[in-house]
């Protein structure tokens, strides 16, 4: 019978524009039937067109673009061997915006890990297995946030600019507690995805630092005026480091509520001064105050107020070198950059000496920095002296010296860095070194790397391709 065969039908309206359709198939003991219609929403050019149009008034888009790079890398540390095979997709629109994501695998010669390793302290990405509650919540937050790489929105030169995974030393004001931050880990499995803010003009600015998106430890604000014409600039800011829980442990089994981070942590109000000498000399000041919280000064008792430092200088130009001296007076428990360049090595040591151990003596110290840059090639190096005590006399022992370099000639490129503290029972050996060699094309990226102190150094080997 009719009914026993199968019918199908389509009727249908298209354009360059839409599509529209309505079908109907099947047996009639099973009919199917579909309304659908069908929109481009990312037209792309034709090299013909069958049918001209009415000419219509040209509307600015931005351009969507997106690609995808593959990266394997070979790292050792600490004696192990490791291997890391990395998808980079990357979405950008326009100028103004771009995200990227970082999805890896690394595995050593008998195990295979969702990110890194537990001998590095890392999350494992389960999204909240076996978790409930805060920590459920917790988790599948943190295992999200590790798979972004950078993002970006704003322009450098405009009022809002934002990026985040950039691995550049950072500085918030004059360098009173933020001053050189540098993200790079010794480890080389594990990766900091630092944020910056900034918005503003010609008259105010404001900034938010956070040192790492995924894993945060500190983080910095500042607000700044400027007035007389620019040549006055007041700032205001503060800085937190969440020392309740040590770096890359945000694990969901690490925290039983939010306020768990402020368990044991520094605070460090500060306030910077800026004035225009000349078009190439300010004289500078900042001042900062430490309190310790949930110890046992408290947020604002009298102990809390002998943490403080005070510092005043000139920083300039001339011609390609740029430069500053400052003279710092410290008591109490506060001493200048105090979360200044390589501080995650030192990390513990510091958190132990302003919550645990007892307050230095009102004391003084120098600190000095200078850049030179030219077309190819930059260089930089800082010193903090080692605090002169006033009362009693001697000195103290938490001093710190750096030096960087950095060359680029075509598609060849050379960065190395070098910090060491506490100088007086300095060796080499103690310092901290970071040195990379890299060739990159827009079809390749090779690059070598060694960082780490000596004790256990860390190398890597890497090689990334676009495939998309």
């Amino acid at each position: 019978t009719l009914a026993d065969g199968y019918l199908y039908a389509r009727a249908a309206y298209a354009t360059s524009d839409i599509e529209l359709g309505v079908s109907y198939s099947g047996l009639s003991s099973k009919p199917s039937f579909s309304v659908d219609a069908m929109v481009p929403i990312v037209p792309f050019p034709s090299a013909e067109k069958s049918v001209p149009k009415e000419p219509k008034e040209k509307v600015e888009t931005a351009a969507v673009d997106a690609d995808i790079t593959v990266g394997q890398s070979l790292f050792g540390h600490d004696g192990k061997l490791y291997g890391e095979t990395t998808l980079y997709p990357k979405l950008r629109i326009g100028d103004e915006f771009e995200i990227g994501f970082r999805i890896s695998t690394v595995y050593d010669s008998a195990n295979m890990f969702s990110t890194f390793n537990e001998d590095a302290r890392g999350n494992i990405l389960n999204f909240g297995g076996g978790q409930t509650g805060f920590k459920l919540a917790a988790d599948i937050f943190y295992d999200a946030l590790s798979l972004l790489d950078t993002i970006r929105a704003g322009s450098a030169d405009g009022k809002f600019y934002l990026t985040a995974g950039q691995q550049t030393p950072v500085t918030m004001g004059h360098g009173m507690t933020v001053n050189r931050l540098d993200p790079r880990d010794m480890h080389p499995l594990l990766y900091r995805m630092p944020m910056h803010l900034r918005i503003g003009g010609d008259t105010a600015e404001y900034q938010l630092f956070i040192d790492d998106l995924r894993y945060p430890a500190l983080a910095s604000t500042r607000f700044a005026l400027r007035m007389l014409e620019s040549r006055l600039e007041v700032g205001v800011g503060a800085s937190v480091d969440f020392g309740a829980v040590p770096t890359y442990t945000y694990a969901a089994d690490e925290l039983s509520s939010f306020g768990e981070l402020f368990g044991r942590s520094v605070f460090v109000p500060s306030i910077d001064l800026t004035f225009s000498l000349t078009d190439t000399l300010d004289a500078v000041a900042e001042a900062a105050m430490l309190f310790p919280i949930m110890q046992t000064e408290g947020w604002f008792s009298a102990d809390g107020f002998q943490n403080f430092s005070v510092m005043g200088g000139v920083k300039g130009t001339a011609g390609d070198l740029s430069y500053g001296g400052y003279l710092a007076l410290s008591s109490g428990r506060m001493s200048p950059s105090l979360f200044g360049g390589r501080y995650y090595e030192f990390r513990d040591d510091v958190i132990k000496r302003v919550l645990d151990d007892s307050a230095q003596k009102l004391n003084l110290s120098l600190y000095g920095e200078a850049s030179w840059s030219r077309e190819h090639i930059e260089a930089s190096a800082y010193y903090l002296s080692m605090p002169l005590y006033l009362t009693g006399g001697g000195f103290g022992d938490h001093d710190m010296l750096g030096a960087s370099v950095g060359v680029k000639s075509g598609a060849y490129s050379l960065t190395a860095g070098y910090e060491a503290r506490n100088l007086s029972s300095f060796t080499l050996a103690d310092g901290y070194l970071y040195a990379r060699a890299a060739y990159a094309t827009s079809d390749i990226e090779l690059g070598v790397s060694y960082s780490g102190l000596s004790s256990k150094p860390s190398f890597s080997f890497d090689v990334s391709i676009p495939i998309f």
